[in-house]
């Protein structure tokens, strides 16, 4: 199920993944310092091996969780599309 932010147009622009142009899904960060979704940057590394922003080489063993951006995504507000215990749409 997507993600439905309650204010969108004021999400950051930093917390979106220049891969997919969502906002960051289990942000993950490369040694370079960019930041994509885990699933991604993990499918991006099965054909390429240099970064997709600054073209600097990496390997899956230099990326981990970005616990920052992680938290900051994780305190957006998000629109509940439960109403009584059954999904409903908006």
């Amino acid at each position: 199920m997507s993600r439905r932010f309650l204010t969108p147009s004021k999400i950051p622009k930093y917390l979106f993944c220049s891969i997919c142009a969502e906002v960051f899904k289990e942000p993950f960060c490369i040694n370079c310092g960019h930041t994509f979704c885990k699933e991604c940057i993990i499918r991006w590394l099965k054909d390429k091996v240099t970064c997709p922003t600054c073209k600097k080489p990496f390997t899956k063993k230099t990326m981990g969780i970005d616990m920052i951006a992680s938290q900051v995504v994780d305190d957006l507000e998000v629109i509940c599309l439960l109403k009584e215990g059954s999904y409903t749409e908006p």
